[in-house]
């Protein structure tokens, strides 16, 4: 499923366009095959917002974001096809996690993880480590687990598929097979499941969240950040006016769950009070006939 949209453009177009809503879901895919992880975001996106063609050695990858409404909830996704690049050093990886980071902001709620169970080496694996767990202590309440080749049932000998099996382990068992027979609104029905599972709230970024793309070297900056000056200088309170939102949104929903049970617990105590007050006015007409007879009789 090639796309015939050209890289550069694409990238310029999903990269610092279109922020994200705060109401939005909030997805990054990570893998090690890139046309794999965007033809998973194609596929999401039910449109062709990445390219599928893979990239000439020679072309310096970034992170890209695309937005999409799917199904009537806005989708904000972030495919970062280079972050298992084995020739990135420590100090790169850093750099592109930040810039991957400043495209989430304030953070994803589901990080789905694209394997391929014939490619996944020791070296994959601790990349991965690296990237999950510098950025939080908690990574696998939020990640999925995608593979788009079939597991093998039972025990394996092979310790590629052996780890990939113990990754889903640890992501409670959280996994998508994606195959042609897949349907976009299961894989959606998986991740809006994380979502609630985690009350909405948002993988965070403990290491890099004071790091602001502001602070790099210019030299360093990726292109589709250097074109828009403006946008990066404004980052740091772009990113801290998304969480208040976050904040203040989660406020309004705890206020109105609150009003709503004192709400329940007044109709409840108001419907008590008139059924003990209706009980009472039956008894007290009920006992009206029988003192008047009483009287007759003396």
């Amino acid at each position: 499923m090639a796309s015939s949209i050209d890289p550069s453009h694409s990238q310029r177009r999903n990269s610092m366009t279109e922020p994200p809503e705060i109401s939005d879901l909030r997805i990054v895919l990570l893998g090690k095959n890139s046309s794999e992880i965007s033809r998973v975001g194609n596929f999401i996106l039910n449109r062709d917002a990445f390219d599928t063609e893979a990239p000439s050695p020679s072309v310096e990858q970034h992170s890209e974001r695309a937005r999409e409404n799917v199904g009537g909830r806005y989708i904000t996704l972030i495919n970062t096809p280079h972050l298992f690049d084995p020739c990135l050093s420590q100090d790169q990886l850093t750099v592109q996690v930040k810039e991957c980071m400043s495209l989430c902001a304030p953070g994803p709620h589901v990080i789905v993880l694209v394997l391929q169970p014939d490619d996944f080496t020791e070296t994959d694996r601790d990349r991965l480590y690296h990237i999950l767990y510098s950025l939080s202590d908690e990574p696998h309440k939020y990640t999925l687990t995608l593979t788009t080749q079939t597991l093998p049932s039972g025990i394996t000998e092979d310790p590629v598929q052996e780890d990939i099996i113990q990754k889903i382990a640890q992501c409670s068992n959280r996994h998508f097979e994606f195959s042609s027979e897949c349907s976009r609104s299961d894989l959606m029905e998986v991740m809006e499941k994380i979502f609630d599972e985690n009350g909405g709230s948002y993988f965070k970024w403990d290491e890099y969240e004071e790091a602001k793309l502001v602070d790099l070297p210019e030299s360093m900056l990726p292109e589709s950040v250097k074109s828009n000056k403006e946008q990066v200088t404004e980052l740091p309170e772009e990113i801290d006016r998304r969480k208040r939102e976050e904040e203040e949104r989660k406020q309004r929903d705890d206020e109105q769950r609150r009003m709503e049970t004192e709400r329940e617990e007044s109709l409840s105590m108001e419907e008590r009070v008139r059924t003990e007050t209706e009980e009472r006015f039956q008894v007290m007409r009920a006992m009206r006939p029988n003192n008047r007879s009483a009287c007759h009789i003396m």
